[in-house]
């Protein structure tokens, strides 16, 4: 008997370049495909800042060329002023890489983009990944696949896995390892893995902190519909 399986994945929802009109004169929220990384971050981070242990927010306003890389860039805010902030945002920009069209097929050449930037000590000690947006992962099919068949014999409903990994470039998962599962002894940590590399994250944050190079928490729950046939009650 063939097992609907009802999917509940516990993570961001998916995140994806947005809509951008015509005659949009500013993108502010741009899939970039590649991204200051955490280690470019903590290596920008401004000098005095680190020792006061001090946080900084930048907004940065960005011409596009006809290949999507980020140049002339101005700054809009800062705060505070005085620790370099800004300036240490500016040399981060040319590191993003936009698309090389709008989704018009419009050429991008010479459209504006805000990129926000927030430096907190935290990132100095720690890269970690708090609010992964997706922009990708695996299908419901993918999921099912993986569902340990001794879990379905024994009549098994609910699981929950937990993997961390690391994020490469392009948003991808790498050197994933199964943190924990519940229940045990069916092997749902282990079947989880192999679905890595259907993940891919967006490469800089929405609130500004970077995400490659960093490290994420991806947590996973299955649930059967029903039992499969003949199963254990």
């Amino acid at each position: 008997m063939k097992v609907a399986l009802a999917l509940s994945v516990s993570i961001a929802a998916l995140g994806g370049a947005r809509a951008f009109a015509i005659d949009a004169p500013v993108l502010t929220d741009t899939a970039w495909s590649s991204a200051p990384s955490f280690a470019d971050v903590a290596a920008a981070y401004p000098a005095k800042a680190k020792a006061k242990g001090q946080s900084g927010e930048v907004l940065l306003d960005c011409t596009l060329s006809e290949t999507g890389r980020v140049g002339r860039c101005s700054t809009v805010s800062e705060s505070p002023l005085g620790m370099g902030f800004g300036q240490a945002a500016r040399s981060l920009a040319s590191q993003f890489q936009g698309p090389s069209e709008l989704g018009s097929g419009r050429t991008i050449a010479g459209v504006h983009a805000q990129i926000t930037f927030k430096f907190t000590p935290d990132l100095l000690d720690a890269a970690n990944v708090a609010r992964p947006e997706w922009v990708t992962m695996p299908t419901a099919a993918a999921f099912q696949a993986a569902f340990p068949d001794a879990a379905s014999k024994a009549g098994v409903l609910k699981a929950r896995a937990v993997m961390s990994c690391q994020v490469a470039a392009g948003g991808m998962l790498n050197d994933c390892k199964s943190v924990s599962e519940e229940p045990t002894g069916y092997g749902f940590g282990a079947a989880t893995l192999p679905l890595a590399p259907a993940f891919r994250l967006k490469t800089w944050g929405a609130d500004g902190r970077p995400v490659v190079g960093g490290q994420v928490r991806v947590p996973i729950r299955y649930e059967l519909q029903q039992a499969p046939q003949g199963a254990k009650p």
